[in-house]
């Protein structure tokens, strides 16, 4: 559990989803192979970030959140070729284990797990196995068992989406497209991009600026929205506006990028003159 003492609302978040590992390997392309006609990539370094729910949770701890992890154990990495002079990537290398499949009972063999008090919980659910479609309802349940009151979150790559009910749902403008069923009395909010985002017809613009890496924006997003739906007492309107707000500062940096406390202060402070 991660703990973050910045001078703002301090809620505590179950989160629950997949993570992997974004590795970044930087180098130059400046030759061509002899053994084929492809370029020579000469590595000069490489770093790690956390990816999937793993930038979730760092987006969170930023915004002053405290958090219960629940994530797989197998490995899930995807590793990024990026050519140096450009600052561009060229080839992405996806390597994965089977995913561990996260029990419907957990909430029920758990009583630690029960014993703690949440604020809110989000699904980040990247569709990698370990949230099965048959055990979400099982899980959603005892969920609301436990915790009644607190409103859930869902962020998922999942074509079918009616295994969640009664949940503020977001997706993308292209996973809304290929999606064929969705959740039940629920909140659905599609993002748009560089447009801002969608809820029940309404169009809530984003700031202009230069998009330089969208990768994790989505992360980005629904960290800040339940914050903010937390922060307001639910109202969605504004939690989406500061979800804007800090999807499009995370674009602006290069690769996976987790918001912190200096990101997090000149977001507050811009959110707050508009």
């Amino acid at each position: 559990m991660s703990k973050d003492t910045q001078q703002q609302k301090h809620y505590k978040i179950l989160l629950i989803g997949e993570s992997c590992q974004d590795v970044y390997i930087y180098g130059n392309c400046s030759r061509l192979s002899q053994e084929a006609p492809v370029p020579i990539f000469d590595r000069n370094r490489s770093e790690i970030r956390a990816g999937m729910s793993a930038n979730v949770h760092d987006n969170l701890v930023g915004l002053g959140c405290e958090i219960c992890h629940i994530t797989n154990e197998s490995s899930i990495i995807k590793t990024r070729i990026i050519d140096q002079k450009f600052n561009r990537q060229i080839l992405r290398i996806d390597d994965s284990d089977p995913c561990d499949v996260l029990e419907h009972d957990i909430f029920t063999k758990d009583q630690q797990l029960t014993s703690m008090s949440f604020d809110a919980v989000i699904f980040s659910d990247y569709n990698k196995g370990f949230l099965n479609y048959e055990y979400i309802p099982k899980i959603l349940k005892n969920i609301r068992k436990n915790w009644p009151d607190i409103p859930i979150f869902v962020d998922t790559k999942k074509i079918n989406a009616d295994c969640f009910k009664d949940v503020i749902l977001k997706v993308n403008h292209d996973e809304i497209k290929k999606m064929k069923s969705q959740p039940k009395d629920s909140e659905i909010i599609v993002t748009l991009g560089k447009n801002g985002a969608k809820w029940k017809g309404e169009i809530f613009s984003s700031q202009s600026i230069d998009v330089y890496d969208a990768c994790g924006a989505g992360d980005t997003f629904i960290s800040g929205l339940a914050y903010m739906y937390l922060s307001s007492r639910g109202n969605i309107r504004e939690s989406i506006y500061f979800a804007n707000s800090c999807a499009a500062y995370s674009v602006s940096k290069f690769g996976t990028y987790s918001l912190n406390k200096e990101d997090v202060k000149i977001i507050m402070e811009n959110y707050a003159k508009k």
